[in-house]
């Protein structure tokens, strides 16, 4: 137990659906006259390039210190997948492209406002190509959750981080890398600050899958800290 969680990044998860068209044949295979068409992973393309340079404008307008300071960026956004087509077809335009994409931000942004940002930069891309201006991407809201951040001075940030150093002789530090984490859902809900600690869960390699488990040692470490903290 070194660490403990006083923070969790907000996240939202959703696709990008870019529509193509098949060239006007009737042949069935269409390599030959592809480019009649309209390929969707071509658009696609563009649009990725496109994100990366919205990630990079973010980067530089989002400061957040607890993340600026370990991994050298407040905000941040992946793609996690592409898909298009079907493997099984090597001959045929495939007529849509999903786009999978991740975005974290600081606690401090509103949800709200940062779904209105992509969903204007993702027209703002559209209106520049004269295909995807007439038939717009399609974005796919999956799911958006809320951070907070306990203030490290809080009572109950101190109550831990002293229970912690007590059992195991390392004062701990808060770890700003978890995005989605609980620790907002009570503070979210009824405004009851709190701290996320426990043993590491196969120290992170199998957290939330198959035959997950932790450290005996860590896990009575774990006991007693929070034995520590209720006296406290």
């Amino acid at each position: 137990m070194k660490e403990y969680k006083s923070m969790t990044s907000e996240l939202l998860k959703f696709r990008i659906k870019v529509k193509g068209m098949k060239p006007q044949k009737t042949e069935f295979v269409q390599v030959t006259f592809n480019h009649l068409g309209v390929h969707p992973i071509d658009k696609a393309i563009y649009l990725v390039e496109e994100i990366k340079r919205f990630t990079e404008r973010r980067r530089k307008r989002i400061q957040y210190k607890p993340l600026n300071d370990l991994v050298g960026r407040g905000t941040n956004l992946l793609i996690t997948y592409i898909n298009s087509g079907k493997p099984d077809n090597l001959t045929d335009v495939p007529t849509e492209c999903t786009i999978g994409v991740g975005l974290t931000f600081p606690p401090y942004e509103d949800i709200d406002d940062v779904v209105i940002e992509v969903e204007t930069f993702v027209k703002s891309v559209a209106s520049r190509d004269p295909w995807l201006k007439e038939n717009p991407p399609v974005i796919e809201w999956i799911q958006g959750t809320q951070g907070v951040e306990i203030p490290l001075d809080h009572p109950i940030v101190n109550t831990v981080e002293n229970a912690i150093e007590y059992v195991t002789g390392e004062k701990p530090f808060s770890n700003p890398l978890y995005s989605k984490s609980d620790v907002r859902t009570t503070v979210l809900i009824s405004n009851i600050h709190n701290v996320g600690i426990g043993p590491l869960a196969g120290d992170l390699s199998t957290t939330g899958g198959y035959e997950e488990w932790v450290d005996l040692d860590d896990y009575i470490r774990s006991i007693k800290v929070c034995a520590k903290i209720i006296i406290d």
